[in-house]
């Protein structure tokens, strides 16, 4: 199962789109934090807490549960790019990926696992979104 990620944000995206998504992803990934099996998160370096903000998503797994962060902005900029090794957090990621294909037009991404991977985290997000 691919744990690599890759995802390319348009040109002057909308700045609603974006916030719209990133509320959404918010949502989710608090909702994974209380799941039976929980999907903690940290910031940046795999401390403190991870940010959700107008302009950029930015997260990674909590402590040994971390690798690369995740992380989008608004203004494009970044490594556009995450490999979570599997780890617990990659759910969250796939999540906030197909949030932001579908909230924000123009945005893609490829790489990750396979399809059921990806169907699961499709379930998740419409729960969480109702």
């Amino acid at each position: 199962m691919s744990s690599q990620y890759t995802w390319h944000m348009p040109s002057n995206p909308n700045r609603f789109e974006f916030q719209r998504a990133v509320e959404d992803c918010q949502r989710v990934c608090n909702l994974l934090e209380t799941a039976a099996t929980p999907v903690l998160l940290g910031g940046w370096d795999g401390s403190g807490k991870p940010s959700f903000l107008p302009g950029i998503i930015s997260f990674n797994g909590l402590g040994d549960e971390s690798a690369q962060t995740f992380q989008i902005r608004l203004d494009g900029a970044g490594p556009n790019a995450c490999d979570t090794d599997s780890l617990y957090y990659d759910i969250a990621v796939r999540c906030c990926l197909l949030i932001f294909k579908e909230r924000v037009n123009g945005f893609t991404y490829t790489g990750g696992p396979d399809k059921p991977a990806w169907e699961y985290s499709r379930a998740l997000n419409e729960n969480a979104l109702k």
